[in-house]
């Protein structure tokens, strides 16, 4: 069943869209679109990793902190 399949695939004739699809309006959107997205990745992922390296830093400076005020609260106790 699956050969019969595959050779009617092959064999079967093929079917062209009048004209070039290169230069339809939806080719050229989306060959735009990706651009524009691309564009603003480049910008947006500097900044975006920028702000998540200054949280993080935040948070394990906040980290050590509670860390040494337990370390302390046993030492005395």
């Amino acid at each position: 069943m699956a050969v019969t399949l595959c050779w009617n695939i092959l064999t079967s004739p093929s079917a062209f869209a009048a004209g070039d699809i290169k230069d339809s309006k939806l080719v050229t959107g989306t060959e735009k679109l990706i651009g524009d997205v691309t564009t603003w990745l480049m910008i947006l992922a500097p900044i975006v990793s920028g702000l998540l390296i200054i949280y993080f830093c935040i948070r394990r400076s906040a980290a050590d902190e509670m860390d040494t005020k337990k370390c302390c609260a046993r030492k005395y106790a």
